[in-house]
């Protein structure tokens, strides 16, 4: 497809609003004549002809031949700050006040205390987290940083439940 025949549709368009508001679309006759001069080009070399003029409009600087225009850098958005890193008393430290809060309040879910200590997951490395358990009083080493978790959520609901720990 080429510019002229953009320069047709552009002038039936023009016809056709013409007829249907008995006014002609001047504009648009007034870009088809405009685009005369381009009528040879394909439209991929048009539209880079005026990516090339609007660098040149908005930069007053041409890019030097046989280079692409340089693209408008776009800044990035910052990233998300890692987490700070933890210690293994923050995650015991945690516990004990979660268990605190289950014997008050026995609206407290299993959920949110296991959303709570997974805030450590990635603070802590796997090591770190075999030192979690280790420091509630389990003698097991935690298969994997999940088990730990589910270990330290567990050691929160024990003492509502009642319940003994039998490897302590």
């Amino acid at each position: 497809m080429t510019v002229a025949d953009l320069q047709k549709y552009l002038r039936g368009l023009a016809d056709v609003i013409g007829a249907a508001t008995k006014n002609p679309a001047k504009d648009l006759l007034d870009v088809a004549e405009r685009l005369s001069p381009f009528a040879h080009h394909e439209f991929t070399a048009f539209a880079e002809f005026l990516k090339l003029a609007e660098e040149y409009r908005t930069s007053g600087k041409l890019p030097e031949p046989g280079k692409k225009p340089a693209k408008p850098r776009v800044a990035k958005a910052p990233a998300a700050p890692k987490p700070a890193k933890a210690q293994p008393a923050d995650v015991v430290a945690l516990v004990a006040a979660l268990q605190t809060r289950a014997l008050s309040e026995p609206t407290l879910t299993r959920e949110a205390v296991e959303v709570e200590v997974k805030g450590f997951e990635k603070r802590l490395s796997a090591a770190q987290w075999h030192e979690v358990a280790k420091s509630l009083g389990y003698a097991q080493k935690p298969k994997n940083v999940g088990d730990a978790i589910k270990t330290a959520v567990g050691h929160v609901f024990a003492r509502r439940s009642g319940l003994e720990r039998s490897d302590a």
